[in-house]
């Protein structure tokens, strides 16, 4: 699916989970009610001399619902955006992303290894000149944003909060790891073909947030950038 059709129909859903159900039931209840009680005032006869009443009625059945549907909306906003910026699930992925410290040192020298080779060699893809007990030490991080990218398809955390606390972690590990993912999945004997089909959605969805910023950062395309961001996680897991 188009990442903006995901996060549109995300943002959809959340809207809807944000209308408070039981004060959109108490709004159609009363203005019910107050139509109820104009009719019952003119006794179910509508004349000239009734009709007045029956109108005042609907007015201030309608006057009241207006009041209470501005004060619904105002209400689902300030929820929606409660939902929209809830940090919670990602406070508990920060918790567990820090504690993969020493496994993100490991990936990233793993992952220098394969743009060395990659720079020597040529284009084509070196994953296969990697040994398997290499290769596997990029898998922790590689788990760590599938399970992001499934917890974002599922509403559990949005696009917004996910692109602001893991985007700079994805761009690095992404730009260089696309190559991996297609590797496991296709020609890697261990692999699995239904592995880590979670990232690429999220990376896209994540890029779309990343478009809205003044001088986004789409991938890393230069050797020297990804370096550079290789060296920023095994250097500062070192400390």
């Amino acid at each position: 699916m188009n990442p903006k059709t995901s996060a549109h129909l995300a943002k959809g859903r959340r809207i809807l989970t944000a209308i408070p159900t039981a004060d959109l039931l108490t709004v159609i209840l009363i203005i019910v009610t107050v139509g109820t009680i104009g009719a019952t005032l003119i006794g179910g006869n509508v004349t000239p001399q009734t009709m007045p009443y029956l109108w005042a009625a609907w007015k201030a059945a309608i006057g009241t619902g207006i009041v209470l549907i501005v004060l619904l909306i105002l209400k689902t906003r300030v929820e929606y955006k409660r939902r929209k910026y809830d940090y919670t699930l990602a406070f508990i992925l920060d918790e567990w992303f820090e504690k993969l410290e020493l496994q993100r040192s490991e990936a990233a020298k793993v992952c220098k290894k394969y743009l060395d080779l990659k720079s020597q060699k040529g284009d084509m893809e070196k994953w296969g000149d990697i040994a398997v007990e290499e290769r596997e030490k990029v898998e922790p991080v590689l788990d760590f944003f599938e399970d992001l990218g499934f917890y974002l398809h599922g509403d559990q955390i949005s696009d917004e909060v996910a692109h602001h606390h893991y985007y700079h972690w994805l761009l690095g590990y992404y730009s260089i790891l696309e190559s991996y993912i297609e590797f496991y999945q296709k020609h890697d004997p261990n692999g699995e073909p239904s592995a880590y089909v979670w990232i690429e959605p999220l990376f896209n969805r994540l890029s779309e947030i990343e478009k809205t910023r003044p001088r986004p950062t789409l991938i890393l395309k230069s050797y020297e950038a990804k370096v550079d961001f290789l060296k920023e996680e095994w250097e500062s897991r070192n400390q």
